[in-house]
């Protein structure tokens, strides 16, 4: 986006909604200055393409790598697993 001549030149942000967030730490990991914030909305933490047990219990390790701001947005309601996870991303 940031190459198309009327786009801002500035810093971006991302907002994803389940996967999405996951694609977004990635992008951070690897483009980290070009981000300016990420937007979660029930988000995954672990690349969607792991093992099951991967998925429910650990983390991506992209994680540990970025220092985007993330906001990370979960409802109440929503499975315990995941608000768990989510947790232990942060």
């Amino acid at each position: 986006m940031k190459s198309l001549p009327n786009a801002c030149k500035g810093k971006v942000g991302i907002v994803g909604l389940s996967r999405g967030p996951y694609y977004a730490i990635r992008l951070a990991a690897k483009r980290g200055p070009d981000i300016a914030a990420i937007v979660s909305y029930y988000g995954h933490m672990q690349n969607p393409n792991a093992p099951e047990p991967d998925q429910l219990f650990r983390i991506a390790p992209e994680i540990m790598q970025i220092t985007t701001p993330v906001l990370y947005l979960i409802g109440d309601a929503d499975y315990e697993l995941r608000r768990t996870n989510g947790g232990r991303a942060f």
